[in-house]
């Protein structure tokens, strides 16, 4: 009985999962010099030291379009 009732619920749709769709759809976390992933919840100060260390000779706005420090 508890079984038919979920069923006809649907899915249950909870906070993180699309949260996570919603990060991974906006590419915010990803070098777009060597394609490094980042967690969703690094902080600029993060990508900052990547560009840094990674590529000195590139714009930080190259390997990060759209993230402000």
């Amino acid at each position: 009985m508890a079984k038919k009732k979920a069923a006809k619920a649907g899915p249950v749709d909870n906070g993180a999962r699309v949260a996570a769709e919603k990060a991974a759809a906006s590419g915010g976390g990803k070098c777009a010099v060597c394609f490094q992933q980042f967690a969703t919840t690094a902080k600029p100060a993060v990508f900052k030291a990547h560009a840094d260390a990674k590529h000195p000779k590139e714009d930080f706005a190259k390997c990060f379009p759209g993230v402000t420090l």
